[in-house]
């Protein structure tokens, strides 16, 4: 329960409005902007579904990473780490937290652009029961590249911190995120099998055309917690070489 004083922050720090922004504000414009672009140019709605997807898929994956990000990027900014890890308190009780609150801000934030895009006649609801497990693997993506990013940060310190708010969208760009990966040279589409966000946006697609699913989820989630045991075993190593170089105390 070591996590607990994590998600009391987060939920606390909710309250500043830029946070709200994160989570409601900017995935209501985006998707206005994609369904404004939609009408003025007449596209057919298959088009459109790929616009969409990608827009929803982003915002669960993104918002749950930045809880992460944040969480950890603001102890690092307001140099408390020290006084944090100085309790019995681990990386890994830092990470488990933060990524708890994700839930919270993830599904806002989908729940708010979902209902939004009803208006430009799109409804993500169609998916019926397939929605929770395509929800839920888009939220593991958001807690491995935020546990990733982090890691990176102590690994190499502060001066790659732009890694902790690149990486979702290099990755996401590489998944298919408005396109078929098909657009790649062969060589990326290969890659981008290897990164579990691009089931993500496939499901949505595939689900909303009538196409099976499952097959799809399924290596999503393979992929998923394959990178997951990586994850793990890298928030062991973190912990042990960020205690032993003295990165909470240089930054804390």
């Amino acid at each position: 329960m070591r996590y607990l004083p994590f998600i009391y922050v987060d939920i606390k720090a909710t309250r500043r409005l830029i946070l709200i922004f994160e989570m409601i504000f900017w995935p209501i414009l985006s998707i206005a902007s994609l369904g404004l672009f939609a009408s003025f140019a007449k596209i057919p709605f298959y088009t459109k579904m790929f616009l969409f997807t990608g827009a929803m898929g982003w915002t669960i994956v993104y918002l749950t990473h930045y809880s992460l990000a944040r969480g950890f990027m603001v102890a690092v900014w307001d140099r408390t780490l020290k006084l944090i890890f100085s309790s019995p308190i681990t990386f890994k009780d830092l990470i488990i937290g933060h990524a708890l609150y994700g839930i919270v801000s993830s599904t806002i934030g989908f729940v708010t652009i979902s209902l939004f895009a009803l208006f430009f006649d799109f409804n993500i609801f169609l998916l019926g029961g397939y929605l929770l497990p395509i929800y839920f693997l888009a939220y593991l993506c958001g807690v491995i590249l935020g546990t990733i990013a982090l890691s990176f940060v102590i690994l190499f310190g502060l001066r790659v911190d732009l890694v902790v708010w690149t990486i979702v969208d290099i990755i996401v760009f590489l998944s298919g995120l408005y396109y078929s990966i098909s657009v790649f040279p062969k060589a990326v589409q290969l890659i981008s099998q290897y990164f579990p966000v691009m089931y993500i946006f496939e499901a949505m697609r595939n689900g909303l055309m009538g196409y099976p699913v499952l097959s799809i989820l399924g290596k999503g989630y393979i992929v998923a917690f394959a990178w997951l045991i990586l994850a793990v075993l890298l928030v062991k190593k973190i912990e042990t070489y960020a205690r032993k170089t003295g990165f909470y105390e240089k930054y804390g």
